[in-house]
């Protein structure tokens, strides 16, 4: 019965419950509750995810790197233009002391349309320098299928 009262709230309504309720669970130690809450989160519609957007780059403050990692997770079921409203916000995750976070807003960030994707390719080449051998390693193959996407004509 619950779930079907959900169903019916406007897409800014359940997208502020779902803020409120799943974002607080990216804190717990759990791996596997951070995957769900990303995955739950994953499943919501666009509209749905850019409203919440700013309470999940909240996330990106956050003290442990899972959660930053979390959230750059959950921006990244965004549509590409709805990604680059966030750019310059999701651009931070790049110096994060955590690898797996750099590896995250990597991924992240690859999926921003062509012509903002074209102006954050220096930062991302910058990363085949970085300390972490992971992020290098995420860093070329996201350069690598660019390459791909350019001389397919896209």
């Amino acid at each position: 019965m619950e779930v079907q009262l959900l169903g019916q709230l406007p897409a800014a309504e359940l997208a502020r419950i779902a803020a409120e309720h799943l974002l607080p669970c990216l804190d717990d130690v759990e791996c596997r509750v951070q995957d769900a809450v990303v995955e739950a989160l994953g499943k919501m519609p666009n509209q749905n995810l850019m409203t919440m957007a700013p309470a999940v780059l909240q996330c990106m403050q956050h003290r442990q790197g899972s959660v930053r990692e979390a959230a750059l997770a959950i921006m990244g079921h965004l549509s590409s233009q709805d990604l680059e409203t966030f750019a310059p916000q999701l651009l931070q995750g790049l110096e994060d002391n955590k690898g797996r976070v750099r590896k995250a807003a990597i991924r992240v960030l690859v999926k921003l349309p062509n012509t903002a994707l074209e102006a954050i390719l220096p930062r991302i080449e910058k990363m085949l320098s970085d300390v972490e051998v992971g992020v290098q390693e995420v860093a070329a193959n996201a350069l690598q299928k660019r390459l791909e996407v350019l001389a397919i004509g896209g």
